[in-house]
């Protein structure tokens, strides 16, 4: 992301919402944390089960250590299945 600190950004929810007017603001440890205005209270409630968008993911089996940053991103941005397939440039060992 190269918004400064500041910056406006639109910011959105998957079939929920958008917010045109996020303000970018950096950390000294480089997070990033995002003000929302709270005039769109609605866009800043937690989402109930049945209103979470569902995103599938198929993915050829990446290096074990890979693998594990993935999965620890992918829940974070909740990903509600992974795929995992064997690809040309897989080595079969992988697979055990």
């Amino acid at each position: 992301l190269k918004a400064a600190d500041g910056a406006m950004l639109r910011v959105g929810v998957v079939d929920y919402g958008v917010e045109e007017d996020a303000v970018v603001c950096w950390g000294e440890d480089g997070s990033l944390e995002l003000t929302v205005p709270e005039t769109n209270t609605e866009f800043l409630a937690p989402l109930q089960a049945h209103q979470r968008p569902r995103v599938d993911v198929l993915l050829a089996l990446p290096r074990p250590s890979n693998l594990e940053r993935f999965l620890c991103t992918s829940a974070q941005q909740g990903i509600g299945h992974i795929v995992l397939c064997n690809a040309a440039k897989v080595q079969g060992d992988y697979f055990g």
